[in-house]
């Protein structure tokens, strides 16, 4: 007796399966007002959409083109193809995003300068430089490696070149000229001139090394491969 009442409580547990489920494979849900899929009776509806293509790590896998018109949240999602058709979709396009966070396609911002060169330039139309009242500086390595201050008057094109503070009216040209200087009124012309210069001023040097080792002299004038290197005043 025991058996049979098993086998028929299986036979009647299915029956009640197969009868009351209203949504059955390949058939389209619609959703409910509160944005929920209903599957069943309303007097038993089932509560788990069942999705048999879950891999071990608990993601759901489409193999088709999922469509989403709306809000959508996802705390994760991997795809290999993701499309994007709001904006401006086109070749070349640039992702990016609206005022509320929303992605677009947008064409690139034009007159940019480009890491591999620009063409079509017009002489006296298109520059690099500065069009407010701020003087222009290059880097190397983070290193000031140029600089033209309408402020100090200081004119500098080298790496490492020019020191730090005022630098009044400085002229520099060639790595490591001027590198130690606070001061102004110097002209250095060549690698390392004036280098250890702290706070001399109206000093001349020209050629590599030329007043080198100079730190406070003054009004000296150096012409030559480490022309007067010792000279301190």
């Amino acid at each position: 007796m025991k058996k049979i009442y098993a086998s028929s409580l299986f036979i009647l547990i299915l029956t009640i399966i197969f009868n009351d489920s209203s949504a059955q494979p390949g058939q389209n849900l619609t959703p409910q007002s509160n944005n929920r899929f209903d599957i069943g009776a309303a007097a038993n509806r089932w509560r788990t959409l069942y999705v048999n293509n879950i891999d071990a790590l608990g993601n759901v896998n489409i193999g088709g083109t999922l469509g989403v018109t709306g809000t959508t949240s996802f705390t994760n999602l991997s795809t290999q193809s993701f499309q994007v058709t709001g904006g401006m979709v086109a070749a070349g396009s640039v992702l990016t995003s609206d005022e509320s966070g929303h992605a677009i396609w947008q064409q690139p911002v034009s007159g940019f300068w480009s890491l591999t060169g620009n063409a079509g330039t017009v002489d006296g139309t298109n520059f690099i430089g500065t069009t407010d009242n701020v003087p222009l500086t290059i880097k190397v390595n983070g290193r000031v490696s140029g600089r033209i201050d309408q402020v100090s008057g200081s004119t500098l094109l080298g790496y490492n070149i020019g020191g730090t503070g005022p630098n009044q009216l400085n002229t520099a040209i060639g790595s490591y000229a001027l590198n130690s200087s606070t001061s102004g009124l110097n002209v250095a012309i060549g690698y390392a001139t004036l280098f250890g210069s702290t706070t001399g001023s109206l000093n001349t040097a020209v050629g590599t090394f030329a007043l080198g080792q100079n730190s406070t002299g003054y009004q000296l004038t150096g012409v030559g491969y480490e022309a007067n290197t010792a000279s301190d005043g």
